[in-house]
């Protein structure tokens, strides 16, 4: 849902309009990216070919029944899969998305010209690094290194990069880097915190439980989807207790949710607690 041509300032109409037009088989390819997650690579015949389509159902069953069910839709009919996503994101706009446009807009606006600025008057090292807290430059050759759980390396020499601010990213920095198009920067946009500072013993309760690399390493992969107790162990080589009683400790103190889904139960990290630790803590110490 980005402009793959100039100019780059249009409507969510007239991108959906460019999606509905999009060759199948290249919207399938990205399609199939976004189920599955991960890099494992290339899809771009996965209409045609088996074996992509192989790989795909099998990472899809891995991370959960919804995935799969999606990836059976994308193989078995991609224009009437096409066609339903066009109209579930037509009623999104009507039901709420120009509503929050008007508000968001503005801000948005305003961040990416702020962004314009600096990469005229900065060093791009210096901008890039400044997207996200987890970064670092490195030398040999020159780069901004972000602290990802996927590995990937981009020459931004040899390609177009678009950054993008977004307000529904925060706090992370997401990466998209696929063939065909650029690469593409969502660069968080701090919102409004307006939630109510917690005591100081919770505040003090989750630091504590946070200082378990094991748990650490649980909410590394709950940042950014929700994954299941027996999925979290396979990815980890915890055993599925050692996971369960490490989940248990984090749901009680607020640090993910959990979710039932038929007889599977999905857990996810909690972003804007875990982000709002610090501010958190200086809040109870100055009450």
């Amino acid at each position: 849902m980005l402009p793959l041509t100039l100019p780059l300032d249009r409507t969510l109409a007239e991108e959906l309009d460019t999606l509905a037009d999009l060759d199948l088989d290249v919207f399938a390819e990205h399609i199939a990216y976004a189920i599955v997650g991960v890099q494992l690579g290339s899809f771009a015949d996965v209409l045609n070919e088996p074996d992509q389509q192989e790989r795909v159902l099998r990472e899809a069953r891995r991370r959960s029944y919804l995935r799969e069910e999606l990836a059976e839709r994308l193989f078995a009919d991609a224009a009437g899969l096409r066609s339903n996503l066009l109209e579930a994101l037509s009623e999104c706009q009507s039901s709420f998305f120009d509503e929050y446009w008007e508000q968001a807009h503005g801000r948005l606006r305003e961040a990416s010209d702020k962004l314009v600025r600096r990469l005229a008057e900065e060093p791009l090292a210096t901008v890039f690094m400044s997207l996200g807290p987890a970064s670092r430059f490195e030398r040999s050759p020159d780069r901004v290194v972000y602290d990802k759980l996927q590995h990937a390396v981009v020459n931004l020499a040899t390609r177009h990069c678009l950054v993008v601010p977004s307000l529904q990213s925060y706090p992370h920095v997401l990466i998209k880097v696929e063939r065909r198009w650029p690469v593409i920067v969502h660069a968080p946009v701090a919102p409004a915190d307006d939630a109510q500072a917690p005591s100081l013993a919770l505040v003090k309760s989750r630091m504590s439980i946070l200082t378990d690399p094991q748990r650490l390493a649980l909410c590394r992969h709950l940042a950014g989807e929700a994954i299941t107790t027996s999925e979290l162990a396979r990815r980890t080589g915890m055993s599925a207790p050692q996971v369960s009683r490490h989940v248990g400790r984090l749901r009680d103190a607020g640090l993910i949710t959990s979710a039932r889904d038929g007889r599977l139960v999905y857990h996810r990290l909690a972003t804007d607690v875990v982000m709002r630790l610090g501010f958190d803590l200086m809040g109870a110490i100055l009450r």
